[in-house]
């Protein structure tokens, strides 16, 4: 909450006409990509998350920085089509569930770098998304298969999510929408470098 509160502070907003069909494409891709991972290795699981990050920073530099700094003023109300919005909501999903990840990588690139959505108001979309329980139909499905966490362990991360969140937007509102656009191409350039790594390892 306190990072969307941030990103609205700054003027960021989101049509409900866009969540709405967005959470649903998010739901249907989570339930098929917790399926989908169920049946594969960990290996594959591995590299699939690196062509998963390589795909998302090839959109990120065809987007260009340029193409991001361009957008002067927030979009409040651009007639983005429902199945654009599904599309990106059920790639996020898909990755969500097949990938454990979340989809908040995706829902920016495909807002961002798909659609035209400056960078900082997709990032606040995708954080809002995390609050509405999209992910917890993909996450039954790997609870019935078997795989569970300690509760000490998810409120750990949960604390760590509300922490890391607040100071995260906080410092994407100081900077300007080329250089978050660039940032976010070094991030996910380190994450597949890393990824990439730990399946060779």
């Amino acid at each position: 909450m306190t990072g969307i509160r941030r990103y609205c502070q700054a003027g960021s907003r989101s049509p409900l006409r866009w969540l709405a069909f967005l959470t649903v494409g998010f739901i249907a891709g989570g339930i098929a990509g917790a399926y989908g991972a169920s049946h594969a290795s960990s290996s594959a699981l591995q590299w699939s998350y690196v062509a998963y990050l390589l795909g998302l920073d090839a959109m990120l530099m065809a987007c260009g920085a340029q193409k991001a700094a361009k957008h002067d003023e927030i979009i409040a109300a651009k007639d983005l089509h429902w199945a654009a919005l599904l599309t990106v909501g059920s790639f996020a999903g898909l990755s969500s569930g097949f990938l454990g990840i979340g989809g908040g990588l995706a829902t920016v690139v495909g807002l961002s770098a798909m659609l035209g959505v400056p960078q900082h108001q997709a990032q606040m979309i995708s954080l809002v998304l995390s609050l509405i329980p999209t992910t917890l139909p993909s996450a039954w499905v790997y609870w019935k298969q078997g795989w569970s966490s300690s509760w000490a362990a998810l409120v750990g991360v949960i604390v760590g999510l509300i922490i890391g969140t607040d100071l995260g937007a906080r410092l994407a509102n100081k900077i300007d929408r080329s250089t978050l656009h660039v940032t976010m191409i070094v991030f996910v350039s380190l994450m597949a470098a890393y990824m990439s790594y730990k399946a060779l390892s």
